[in-house]
């Protein structure tokens, strides 16, 4: 049996900084991995690398709160190895599980490429050469949404996702699909903005009646540009990391079967709480 080998990761999201303390607090480091072998050791460090390059380009993580988050790297045999993806963040016990097969990949020679946030997503050669800092991205996106949901005793993605109602579950795979976006591309992609009826559509059940025609194309362009048109705007404004959090925290559900509307409402509601 492959034991489950644990780091103490403690991020402190206001001073984000991996091997050196900013010049106000020059004595406190903001991670560091506390024990664990070499491997483990070397893969905390670059997920304390990635968190400052996110900090950096987007904004703090964690709503700027002092957080300690445990890394544990398990096997298919331990009951928090997760299946689903590369890794998996329980809030409940402050864990961010990643299988041990991650600790395989190299590093060291990926630090470089670590080190800024956006110039990994825009060289493909760099994501095919090391996928570790994928992964550690999407783990973090991930610990930062599920914490922001299980403040509220929520769940990221939010359970509508897995309902047959279309007017719940559009609406959370929407948000899904934006943060994924958002999250992982530098310029989202080209799309008339002006056709808000197309994306938003004013009448769910006729769009419902005709989503699935045509391969199910008219539903997904709904699904991840409505989602962008809906959360694009507010990332402008607010910054990813507060926007994430605050979708989190807030399912949208459409209401009256009118997207388009139940879209604009969702919105001016995000700005109201978020200009702060």
């Amino acid at each position: 049996m492959i034991r489950a080998r644990s780091i103490v990761c403690g991020i402190v999201v206001a001073l984000m900084a991996c091997s050196m303390a900013r010049a106000d607090a020059p004595n406190k480091h903001s991670c560091a991995a506390t024990k664990g072998t070499m491997r483990e050791q070397r893969l905390a460090k670059l997920v304390c690398i990635r968190t400052k390059a996110i900090e950096t380009a987007l904004g703090a993580l964690f709503d700027g709160h002092e957080t300690d988050i445990r890394l544990e790297f398990v096997g298919a045999d331990d009951s928090h190895y997760p299946w689903a993806s590369m890794s998996a963040y329980d809030p409940a016990r402050e864990t961010l599980y990643f299988r041990r097969t991650v600790l395989h990949a190299p590093a060291d020679s990926s630090f470089e490429w670590a080190l800024a946030y956006w110039p990994y997503y825009r060289d493909d050669v760099m994501r095919a050469e090391y996928p570790v800092v994928g992964i550690i991205d999407e783990a973090l996106w991930n610990t930062h949404l599920r914490r922001a949901a299980h403040e509220l005793g929520l769940s990221w993605p939010h359970e509508d996702c897995g309902v047959i109602d279309i007017a719940r579950r559009l609406g959370c795979e929407m948000l899904v699909s934006a943060t994924e976006q958002l999250s992982h591309s530098p310029a989202t992609p080209l799309f008339n903005a002006n056709r808000i009826d197309r994306l938003w559509p004013d009448d769910l059940r006729e769009f419902e009646r005709r989503a699935w025609t045509r391969g199910g194309r008219e539903y997904r362009e709904v699904r991840r540009l409505g989602g962008l048109l809906l959360v694009e705007p507010l990332v402008r404004e607010f910054g990813a990391p507060r926007v994430f959090a605050y979708l989190a925290r807030t399912p949208f559900r459409i209401e009256n079967d009118n997207v388009r509307l139940s879209a604009l409402r969702y919105q001016e509601r995000a700005r109201s709480a978020l200009a702060w």
